[in-house]
């Protein structure tokens, strides 16, 4: 160490405190640094690289004292503790006086926010028992505060503190809340944030052994956590999920019941389609409690790259066209922009002749009604006060073209079939209720202004092919 300046013309050590004891004052009266009446991480953050500057230019003259002290005077008593005792609490108790339901933040929850380990490691010198397995006022413990945040910086420095609590790495697995059910692993993957949870894990994957304690891993997430997960991972980071002990991919979730990761992976991606194929014990053919399949799923999602994906895997069959709630229905009753190239390739085709006129006319019921939500959806939203009709009329025929589109996908699918339905007596009740539903909805058709789809509809009943089903109209339309 250099020797120190020469008394003579150097200051001495009482009076850099005093000048630095000077400078915090009159930042304290500063209020434009106030975040609030009580000293906050924007200050505190401040006021520490004020210190440090200051200390370093002062050599050894500045004592540590002074910053300590200065943050030990301002700030109101926490209330905190470990999450370990807040769970003890909590099992003894019914209501844990130091884990109330207030909406606010501290200064240690702010210093987690903004991210700064520097700060937090300059109020572990203030409150000695602060660390990393600590739980805030609210029960949320500070790993999930960190996770909801995006804090890595602070994650990564909790899980290298050596605590008297153990490692905070575990904490992940816990409950995010110790109120509540969902657990800090699964509050940071709900924000979706796949960089975020990539750095996470490729920093946490060496320091698995910490991790991998009895009943805090595979048990940490519930089947309707794993499904989530599904939607929007990476295999990448869905490997990463199986190396910590959370395999995703033979998930069965209870909401929706029955589900499995492949329904939940229409929405993500073919990639991920493609991961699951390769390890799960389940069928992009498997059915949920409804019977609906992962195609269906993906239909509605208006997902057409999961659908041919799923088309090229092989084609499910539906034997109850007749019930609308095929693919092809759900298909038809879509107004979004992919719902035709979806509905050409989720069609039954003319060798399975699979639309009879019970499940045509379910399908252009499916199509009127989809038409019909989109434009009473479009109006409700709309602003009495600026709506502007023209706008409205191209936003109406834009979607009638599209419907149109389908309405004679279905046809041609229906038109181009080896074999007629022959309509038997047993039958004729179901085709006479079918009819009905027909011509009501090329009526509603008429009745809205869709007047071009309500003219490709009624081709159907007038097709020359289609002589039996023309008789049937014939003795409808006499009612």
């Amino acid at each position: 160490m250099s020797p120190p300046p020469d008394s003579a013309s150097s200051p001495s050590s009482s009076t850099y405190n005093t000048q630095l004891n000077a400078i915090l004052s009159n930042m304290t009266d500063d209020t434009s640094m106030l975040d609030s009446p009580d000293i906050s991480h924007n200050r505190l953050c401040v006021i520490r690289k004020l210190y440090v500057e200051y200390s370093s230019s002062s050599g050894p003259f500045i004592t540590g004292d002074v910053l300590v002290n200065y943050i030990r005077n301002s700030t109101p008593d926490f209330t905190f503790c470990t999450y370990k005792t807040a769970e003890t609490i909590l099992n003894e108790v019914n209501t844990a006086p130091t884990i109330i339901e207030e909406d606010e933040t501290d200064l240690i929850t702010d210093t987690i926010i903004a991210d700064c380990p520097e700060c937090f490691a300059c109020l572990q010198k203030v409150f000695p028992d602060l660390d990393g397995t600590g739980v805030d006022k609210n029960g949320w413990s500070y790993m999930a505060i960190a996770a909801v945040s995006g804090s890595l910086k602070i994650i990564k420095y909790f899980c290298t503190l050596d605590t008297p609590n153990g490692s905070c790495i575990p904490l992940l697995t816990r409950k995010a809340n110790v109120t509540r059910n969902s657990t800090t692993l699964m509050t940071i993957a709900k924000k979706g944030n796949v960089e975020f949870l990539r750095e996470l894990f490729n920093f946490l994957i060496p320091r698995l052994h910490e991790l991998k304690q009895p009943n805090t891993t595979e048990d940490s997430l519930t089947a309707e956590e794993k499904y989530n997960l599904c939607k929007f991972l990476t295999p990448e980071l869905a490997d990463q999920f199986e190396k910590i002990g959370i395999p995703l991919y033979n998930v069965l979730s209870t909401s929706p019941a029955g589900a499995t990761s492949y329904h939940a992976a229409v929405t993500n991606s073919p990639e991920f389609l493609f991961y699951l194929q390769k390890k799960s014990f389940h069928s992009h053919l498997t059915t949920d409690n409804s019977n609906e399949t992962p195609l269906h799923y993906a239909v509605r999602a208006s997902r057409l790259d999961s659908v041919t994906w799923l088309q090229t895997q092989g084609r499910p069959e539906f034997k109850d066209y007749w019930s609308s709630k095929t693919p092809s229905h759900f298909a038809a009753y879509s107004t979004s922009e992919e719902s035709v190239e979806i509905l050409k390739a989720v069609l039954p085709g003319p060798i399975s002749n699979s639309l009879s006129p019970i499940t045509i006319s379910y399908m252009f019921t499916a199509l009127m009604e989809g038409l019909h939500n989109t434009m009473v959806h479009r109006i409700t939203r709309s602003d009495p006060r600026t709506f502007d009709t023209e706008d409205f009329a191209r936003f109406e025929k834009m979607h009638e073209e599209r419907a149109v589109k389908k309405c004679r996908l279905i046809l041609k699918d229906a038109m181009d079939g080896a074999v007629l339905y022959e309509v038997n007596d047993e039958d004729m009740w179901d085709e006479s209720i079918a009819m009905r539903g027909y011509f009501d909805t090329v009526k509603k058709a008429k009745k809205e202004g869709f007047k071009a789809l309500a003219a490709v509809m009624e081709c159907y009943g007038l097709d020359e092919d289609q002589e039996e089903v023309g008789d049937l109209v014939e003795s409808m339309e006499e009612l």
